[in-house]
């Protein structure tokens, strides 16, 4: 049961992001930018008690680009990952209503294979699930008592009351915000 709730969470995650992503894409257009910068961008990941586990530095791109004015954005990709340097040229993806909002295209094909691991983690978990259920250990006596039947039911609604306008305001966010902002001038 595990199995299939944590495969079935991923697979419909998955499925949701890359659908975003594709419409995402199919509305873009390819702007031809340049690197201006590398800065230094550091993660922190912390434990369970908040401590800070582990300190990483990734050198990110800051690209510039014209669409009817000028614009900068800093990536999200690691510039070393991609041989990627001042000066580069590189292809930028953007929505022409939301011109602020830039991706990478090297970018947006790692965010493809990541969508894709999640739908065939989730579809292999929610198998595995499936597989490993057995009809004789699923046991609803606890629906006999009415208190605990009670209990159950106020539990699932409470939490699909808390979470539903969670859920419908999630299908109309963007999968990617802006994050470009307006320039003056350009650095070349």
């Amino acid at each position: 049961m595990l199995f299939s709730g944590g495969g079935l969470f991923f697979l419909v995650l998955g499925i949701v992001l890359y659908i975003k992503h594709n419409r995402f894409v199919a509305k873009c257009v390819e702007i031809k930018a340049v690197i201006v910068d590398v800065v230094d961008k550091v993660h922190i990941s912390h434990n369970i008690f908040g401590q800070v586990e582990e300190k990483r530095t990734i050198k990110t791109p800051i690209v510039q680009y014209k669409y009817n004015q000028l614009y900068q954005f800093q990536s999200e990709v690691d510039a070393r990952n991609h041989s990627l340097d001042v000066g580069d040229k590189v292809t930028v993806l953007l929505n022409p209503l939301l011109p602020k909002a830039a991706r990478l295209d090297v970018g947006l094909t790692e965010n493809t294979m990541l969508f894709k691991l999640m739908i065939g983690l989730g579809g292999f978990l929610f198998g595995l699930g499936v597989y490993l259920f057995n009809p004789n250990d699923f046991n609803l006596s606890i629906f006999k008592d009415l208190f605990s039947a009670a209990i159950i039911i106020f539990i699932v609604i409470y939490v699909y009351i808390k979470l539903s306008p969670l859920l419908s305001f999630l299908q109309f966010m963007p999968i990617y915000h802006e994050n470009a902002k307006e320039v003056t001038e350009s650095v070349d």
